[in-house]
């Protein structure tokens, strides 16, 4: 048996060089490939002394079963076109064959990672890290990179970056910090990253290309997001690639097509499960299908509880947004309690796998207080989840619960305090949410003209409405409510600044998208108020 290995110049194809090991068979293919990487590392320039440092035989680092590695192999495969399932069969299939096959464990790691499942990712991570001579340096550093991330340590944006210029090469560096840029609404940021993990020798490029296009629609750029998610299919990466394309169609309102892109494939998990039905809840508030959104709310919880992730939180969250009767405060003010002590029992002043999730969910529960004119509710919320937001490496956090310190701000009379308090977050990566309160903000200190400013930038950036990812969409349905009415408020100070032709044209936008107010009598009586104004003289 001979194993080689060429390096070739891309610019011509010409081979620069080559190495070959002869082996005695198949059983000494690892040994025959740990020669030609040394050699051709070697050539390449590195010291002998280094590469006697720095690796590890092949059977070593990875592992001596071949039927192992193989089946390993074909997980990396099915993973980057997204059949996690199918990934996570593998992942076992090799750990089976080598119960101390670390990198196995890693993927498995990821697998729970990728169904929102943290604490059983840890434990696998965990798993792995206590074999090191199982890992090579560059897969020890990555798990650290990794844990670091899930462990929500503040440094790990940073120890990603810091692999990613060490290793170039590695792309699923690239990938994570193209979702971390997601995470935090700098789609500029993650389109870049995402672009760059997308090479064709990328593992994680079918998924890379999935990224870009969640990134293009948070920028608006609908038709490019169209063609991304195309070209991920097209890849053979299915998962979710259906739910995030009709969120790009729904963000421009063509829900027929929403819908049918939604459901051209099935759910391959709870989580593809609650995602679908997280986005057919934000897509019925847009539509102002008020009377159908109780039903959907509880299907998105009542699927949520059952989950041990971060996904519960969305889905408990999902039901507080569209909970708005105005005449049941005390009914609204005992499910936001109910949320908080939720998620009281689950903090206890230790490290907990979805605690930004759950701090996230009390943030929200506190801005919904606020509504309910409880504000020691509020208060309770923002306290409960404080030390989480504090130790978070998300920016996102730290927006949202200053947002809901203005809104108690604004509550209390305070418009001025809500302006100076939200004005050092806007530097474009800010929450969609932080415009809506900003622009309410704005309008109480007298100033329609910036309060109009925010107003338009809810009711234009829709595709951002619908891409933030908010841990787990959470605050879409929110974003929503208020992208639609945002077009009403302004309507109205479209019409306090004299400019009556405006006006029309924003109401008229507002009550073509939402047609039937009868389960939401305080937007009608807005309605009715404008129509009245802008009927006379």
């Amino acid at each position: 048996m001979r194993l080689g290995a060429e390096v070739v110049d891309p610019a011509t194809g010409a081979t620069v060089f080559s190495e070959y090991q002869d082996g005695a068979g198949p059983e000494d293919s690892l040994r025959a490939m740990t020669t030609v990487a040394a050699r051709l590392r070697g050539r390449l320039g590195e010291a002998v002394q280094e590469i006697d440092a720095t690796s590890k035989p092949i059977a070593d680092a990875a592992s001596p079963s071949l039927d192992a590695l193989r089946a390993y192999s074909l997980g990396i495969t099915a993973d980057g076109e997204g059949r996690y399932s199918d990934a996570k069969l593998h992942y076992e299939q090799a750990l089976s064959l080598d119960p101390e096959f670390a990198m196995a464990m890693v993927s498995l790691g990821r697998s729970s990672l990728t169904d929102g499942d943290r604490a059983e990712a840890l434990a696998w991570f965990s798993r792995a890290a206590a074999l090191p001579e199982r890992l090579s340096e560059r897969e020890r550093l990555a798990l650290e990179a990794l844990t670091a991330m899930i462990r929500r340590q503040p440094d790990y944006p940073r120890r990603w970056q810091a692999f990613s210029d060490l290793y170039p090469d590695h792309y699923p560096a690239a990938h994570n910090l193209a979702l971390f840029s997601w995470w935090n609404n700098r789609f500029e940021d993650s389109l870049a990253y995402a672009e760059r993990a997308s090479s064709p020798r990328s593992v994680t490029r079918g998924s890379s290309i999935y990224v870009q296009g969640i990134a293009l629609v948070g920028l608006g750029r609908f038709d490019e997001a169209r063609e991304a998610f195309e070209s991920a299919s097209s890849l053979g990466y299915s998962r979710g690639v259906s739910i995030v394309s009709a969120s790009g169609y729904a963000a421009q309102r063509r829900f027929d097509e929403a819908r049918a892109t939604l459901h051209a494939e099935p759910a391959r998990t709870a989580g593809d499960l609650l995602a679908r039905r997280g986005l057919e809840l934000s897509m019925a508030i847009d539509e102002g299908r008020w009377g159908e959104l109780p039903a959907f709310a509880d299907a998105l919880a009542a699927s949520s509880v059952s989950e041990a992730g971060v996904y519960k939180w969305a889905g408990w969250a999902g039901q507080l947004a569209v909970d708005r009767d105005p005449h049941d405060h005390a009914a609204r003010r005992a499910r936001v309690r109910e949320l908080m002590d939720q998620a009281h029992g689950q903090l206890h002043g230790e490290f907990h796998p979805e605690g930004d999730a759950i701090a996230m969910a009390l943030l929200y529960a506190a801005y919904v207080a606020v509504r309910v004119d409880d504000i020691a509710l509020a208060r309770r919320g923002l306290e409960l989840a404080r030390s989480e937001v504090a130790a978070s490496p998300l920016p996102v956090l730290s927006q949202l619960l200053q947002v809901v310190e203005a809104r108690i701000d604004l509550a209390e009379g305070d418009a001025e305090a809500a302006v100076r308090r939200l004005a050092g977050i806007f530097d474009g990566s800010e929450l969609a949410l932080a415009h809506a309160v900003m622009g309410e903000a704005q309008a109480a200190a007298g100033r329609h003209e910036t309060a109009l400013g925010h107003m338009r930038w809810l009711a234009e950036n829709r595709g951002r409405v619908y891409a933030e990812s908010n841990i787990g969409y959470m605050l879409r349905p929110e974003n929503v409510i208020q992208a639609n009415r945002a077009q009403l408020r302004a309507a109205e100070l479209s019409l306090d600044l004299g400019r009556r032709e405006d006006a029309r044209e924003w109401l008229d936008a507002f009550k073509s998208a939402w047609a039937d107010l009868e389960a939401v009598p305080d937007l009608q009586a807005m309605v009715d108020d404008l129509d009245s104004r802008l009927s006379s003289n």
